[in-house]
């Protein structure tokens, strides 16, 4: 018989209305505030105590995360202090923005190693735990009955189930759920039917982890555009980014709320260029929305010309796995640079950068567009 493996989904609840309270002007603002105020703490709490409990993050699809675990006890603890975590040490999402609350759905079952990827799984295994957190409520464990007789059989200190019955879990059938419980915590109804607020969305799609990086060092990959969303089994591709389409990164030139700009060449006529990469974490966080008002970006930049602003020459598109605009590279130094090494500008140097970059924001206004985000880092 196969060696049982303990598969976990995690999921915050909420997660929409939180990122409706975030502050911001526009919907990207929102996202990237969401990423910073709830989504990176929230990360923290689910990688801490879990190298100690020998599990793994395999993938993420925004506050979303699957996991392995080896030994169903130890998947379970880490389980229930990542609950604790969460109440006794509240995300602060901001004032009167809902609490962030976490459910988590598990079930031990034999792996399938994913044929097209050696660091993911698949399977109805993995699909039980992935419908058991649909069911779960804010705060609440929900595990299957194989689970449930593991955690007997394990003898945990301070730790029991209560049988919630049968529920029709979707891909499954019927199903016996049992709910974690430990001290302070009572049992809680699962949801009869999974989260209705994304019944109109399109599926999330997930972002395999490869399996020597850690969630911290993946977020942070991520951040800087620098891996696949999508089923990195090439891990020197996963870890660090060095081609997108027919351009080769060379250096990253430049960070904004949206994504990082990078020097890169063009493979084939070793043109130089400036390529701007979406942040996978807000495509994560954000879904649709974030792809969709980032090629709005892309057909107004490539509609313009003029000789004070950046040409956009190329970009992906929406069906793309990466998502990315290509721009002239401008061979110079910005004005915050300049500013660091040689101080203030003589007054005709400044102004002669205004009158410049005025010119500019003339053209965009002509052409019915604000740029949002006039600074010096931003001016050559």
């Amino acid at each position: 018989m196969a060696q049982l493996t303990t598969f976990v989904f995690t999921d915050l609840v909420g997660s929409v209305a939180l990122k409706g309270r975030m502050p911001g002007g526009d919907a990207a603002a929102r996202d990237a505030a969401y990423v910073e105020r709830v989504l990176q703490p929230h990360r923290a709490l689910i990688e801490a105590g879990l190298a100690a409990a020998e599990g793994r993050v395999v993938s993420t699809a925004g506050d979303g995360h699957f996991l392995v675990f080896p030994d169903t006890a130890r998947a379970t603890r880490w389980a229930i202090d990542v609950v604790r975590a969460h109440h006794e040490t509240p995300i602060n999402a901001g004032e009167d923005a809902p609490t962030a609350e976490v459910r988590i759905g598990m079930h031990a079952g034999a792996p399938q190693p994913d044929p097209h990827d050696p660091d993911n799984f698949v399977g109805r295994a993995v699909d039980y735990a992935s419908r058991l957190a649909d069911h779960a409520q804010g705060g609440q464990i929900l595990v299957s009955r194989t689970t449930a007789a593991l955690i007997e059989d394990g003898v945990l200190d301070g730790v029991w189930l209560h049988a919630h019955g049968t529920c029709e879990l979707r891909g499954i059938g019927s199903a016996e759920l049992y709910e974690v419980l430990y001290t302070g915590r009572s049992p809680t109804p699962p949801r009869r039917s999974p989260d209705e607020e994304f019944n109109d969305q399109p599926p999330r799609e997930w972002s395999v982890l490869p399996r020597t990086m850690g969630l911290t060092e993946y977020a942070a990959q991520s951040g800087s555009a620098s891996t696949r969303r999508r089923s990195p089994s090439d891990s020197a591709t996963a870890v660090r980014q060095r081609r997108i389409g027919n351009y080769e990164l060379l250096e990253l030139i430049g960070a904004g709320g949206m994504g990082n700009v990078y020097k890169a060449r063009h493979a084939q006529f070793d043109r130089p260029r400036a390529v701007k990469i979406i942040r996978p974490d807000l495509v994560e966080a954000g879904g649709d929305s974030v792809v969709r008002r980032f090629y709005q970006e892309v057909r107004a930049t490539g509609a313009l010309e003029h000789p004070n602003l950046v040409v956009a020459i190329d970009s992906s598109s929406p069906d793309d796995y990466e998502h990315y605009l290509v721009m002239e590279y401008v061979d110079g130094v910005s004005v915050d640079r300049l500013l660091d090494a040689e101080g203030p500008l003589p007054v005709a140097d400044a102004c002669e950068i205004a009158r410049q970059a005025a010119l500019g924001l003339e053209h965009l206004h002509e052409q019915g567009l604000v740029h949002r985000d006039v600074k010096p880092s931003n001016l050559m």
